[in-house]
């Protein structure tokens, strides 16, 4: 998943469209999907990246543009690249599924790129529109498992040194091998950035 992501983000031709992420809580589809979108926000203009959740697309038809969806959908056209997460939650907004079918087409026919992340399988939808599921079949759906040891331990390290927590390599695998969930681990190191802010240490140490 992490090279294909790498291809569909480096890549000047529209290979993979649309890209689907899929994986549990915590399997680090959102932070992918956020890697994805800095990468291209890097070489192309930011203004014309959408990333957001099903939720944000809602809110455009709804709170942004009330009553107005050619307003909405126009908006939405202004957007070359599509980053759309939680897709799973699609569920909540059956009503959507048609705005859903439109957008997909425009950014099809005009070889924009589309991601999208879900915690389920989009093959368990039986509640989605059947073009809906048609279209999103055209593309690559990829499955990310559970990060494994090696890619928690890069995970705790990149971390300790950004935000300079001053973890040895001891710490950093024992806090790897303890928590096998990017979520959790992210939290486990947000509150040690909060002690070491709050006993102004430079380094964590052993107790006495």
């Amino acid at each position: 998943p992490v090279a294909l992501a790498k291809e569909v983000a480096k890549s000047s031709e529209i290979k993979y469209n649309p890209f689907i992420l899929c994986g549990a809580s915590g399997a680090g589809k959102t932070h992918l999907l956020r890697a994805m979108a800095n990468h291209i926000s890097r070489h192309h203009d930011k203004h014309k990246i959408f990333v957001g959740d099903v939720d944000d697309i809602e809110n455009i038809f709804t709170v942004k543009f009330p009553g107005k969806p050619y307003e909405a959908r126009k908006f939405l056209q202004t957007f070359d690249w599509l980053f759309v997460d939680d897709f799973q939650s699609v569920r909540k907004h059956l009503h959507l599924h048609e705005e859903l079918i439109l957008l997909f087409n425009m950014f099809y026919d005009r070889k924009k790129q589309m991601t999208f992340c879900s915690s389920e399988r989009i093959s368990s939808f039986d509640f989605l529109d059947p073009t809906l599921r048609s279209r999103l079949e055209w593309g690559l759906v990829v499955h990310l498992k559970d990060p494994d040891l090696d890619v928690r331990v890069d995970y705790v390290e990149t971390s300790n040194r950004k935000r300079k927590l001053g973890l040895d390599h001891d710490k950093i695998l024992i806090l790897a091998r303890r928590f096998e969930n990017i979520r959790k681990l992210r939290g486990i190191l947000l509150k040690i950035d909060a002690y070491r802010e709050h006993m102004q240490r430079d380094r964590l140490t052993e107790p006495d």
